[in-house]
């Protein structure tokens, strides 16, 4: 049994330890019990602010433990990534071939970890990290000044349906305060950004730092002539790409044309 599934099954044997149906269950933890079904039949990922919902509910302790498997499981590489991006007081992102992380729901993130060389359990870590991520830079008081820059062919790419979604998503969170998203269209042509996606990450101390992924893993980058020629080619993806109400308008379009 892998990690996810024993949680979902511990879940669901205090549940019924407790007599509870899913709808009781939910009204306790104060979530729907659509949203507890999909997570006991694993069609949903677990969340920290879930289980920390039952641990208050019912006096247990698995946000604890999901934190710490999460440690445990996820790369080593990863590690610092989560942790710089809760802190950090913005974030620029390039991408030029997926959805980034921080932007992706729930189906999108499921298609893309499900396509790799990741087992099961490994996908399902990944996912539940990617789900926290969103959360941690979101839903904090003070969120993080949010750029990014997608190439389209990004969203053009993937299951017609669940693209469906992801595009009205782009265009839900392209309100929110902070966010600003721009499209690199396919009439540009070759750009430098084709080389790889990256991130530059900027901090209170007014340190700025960079995270580059390849085929084999990510890395951070805190070189200052490294983390300035990052710097440049952000500004060239920049000037190609489409200012953000032109981005909307041209992701509503493919939303159309789905």
């Amino acid at each position: 049994m892998r990690a996810n599934e024993y949680l979902v099954w511990e879940l669901r044997r205090l549940r019924e330890r407790h007599g509870l149906t899913q709808e009781a269950w939910g009204e306790r933890i104060h979530y729907s019990h659509k949203h507890v079904g999909a997570i006991e039949r694993g069609e949903r990922a677990i969340r920290s602010d879930y289980l920390r919902a039952v641990d208050k509910a019912f006096g247990t302790s698995y946000a604890k433990l999901w934190e710490v498997l999460h440690v445990a499981l996820a790369p080593t590489w990863f590690r610092p990534l989560p942790e710089i991006e809760r802190e950090a007081t913005a974030i620029r992102r390039y991408e030029p071939n997926l959805i980034p992380g921080l932007l992706q729901t729930e189906a999108y993130a499921r298609m893309v970890l499900g396509c790799g060389l990741l087992t099961p359990e490994q996908a399902e870590i990944h996912l539940s990290t990617r789900m926290e991520r969103q959360v941690a830079v979101f839903d904090r008081e003070d969120p993080p000044l949010l750029t990014v820059v997608i190439d389209e062919i990004a969203l053009r790419r993937g299951d017609p349906e669940i693209m469906r979604d992801q595009l009205r998503h782009l265009l839900k969170v392209g309100e929110r305060p902070r966010v600003y998203l721009h499209v690199i269209p396919l009439s540009v042509g070759v750009h430098i950004g084709l080389d790889g996606p990256f991130i530059l990450i900027h901090t209170a101390e007014n340190d700025v730092a960079g995270f580059v992924d390849d085929q084999l893993q990510g890395r951070l980058v805190t070189h200052q002539g490294r983390v300035a020629a990052l710097e440049r080619t952000w500004q060239a993806l920049t000037a190609v790409a489409l200012p953000c109400d032109q981005t909307r308008e041209l992701i509503a379009r493919l939303l159309e044309e789905q």
